[in-house]
């Protein structure tokens, strides 16, 4: 058995190790009459590793804006002059109606988007530049980026609706795990006939509230409104300004 594991876990594990980290691993045997009854392990820092360079060492930690630019092939000082300048640098006649964007980072994606449908440029950082300046209109690509920023907004909402229910369910399950009799509690106080009738047919409602469905929907409302809200109220609060983050994006 030792000589598998040995083979098949132990060496390949020692070799990768030694050869991709700044560490050496040495292993030794003992035995213990013919098996090997015990194993040592010797650890030992050798040689630091070399540091990657980054793909754009110059410039990232620039401003988002000045990055962007520069990717889509913009000469590094000017990338930076615009993204200092902001919305300075758009011709002050030719400004986007306030809200029209999140910041002057979308509205630079936007006209960098705007370049690689553009037919017949021969400079395309050139092209760029002054579709930012000059605040270059195009209706359909503009109405495509407002559908996706729609989209993205609907599925941020439906994620964090998600999040909050999994959050929220979470800590109503903890709060009847300590205090069972919150349940039956609860069902005193279920108005619909249909709900009531499913536990007419149990001794207690926790037997029925355990396997889920219609009873456990109904009665963690109950729990959520009146029995858990002081467990729950930091996790609504935070569902709340999360909710209304999203909504404000764009506007």
């Amino acid at each position: 058995m030792f000589g598998f594991l040995n083979r098949d876990v132990i060496k390949p594990a020692v070799k990768e190790i030694n050869d991709l980290t700044n560490y050496e691993i040495e292993v030794e045997q003992k035995r213990i009459g013919q098996k090997i009854g015990e194993l040592k392990f010797r650890i030992k820092r050798t040689k630091e590793l070399p540091v990657q360079e980054s793909v754009y060492p110059d410039v990232e930690n620039f401003h988002p804006v000045a990055l962007e630019l520069v990717q889509a092939g913009i000469e590094q000082k000017v990338a930076v002059s615009i993204a200092e300048q902001e919305w300075d640098f758009v011709i002050s006649s030719k400004l986007p109606v306030p809200g029209s964007y999140a910041d002057f980072l979308e509205y630079v994606g936007e006209k960098i988007e705007m370049s690689l449908d553009a037919v017949g440029i021969k400079n395309r950082a050139g092209y760029i530049i002054e579709a930012v300046r000059e605040n270059y209109h195009d209706p359909e690509l503009q109405k495509q980026r407002q559908m996706r920023a729609e989209k993205a907004k609907e599925k941020a909402l439906e994620d964090l609706k998600t999040e909050f229910c999994a959050k929220r369910n979470n800590l109503i399950r903890q709060a009847v795990h300590a205090d069972p009799g919150l349940v039956e509690r609860a069902a005193e106080r279920l108005q619909s006939y249909i709900v009531r009738q499913k536990l007419v047919e149990h001794p207690y409602a926790i037997v029925v509230y355990q396997k889920g469905g219609m009873v456990t929907a109904e009665i963690n409302a109950i729990l959520e409104a009146e029995f858990c809200q002081g467990i729950l109220a930091p996790v609504v609060a935070a569902y709340e300004d999360d909710k209304e983050r999203i909504l404000e994006q764009g506007v």
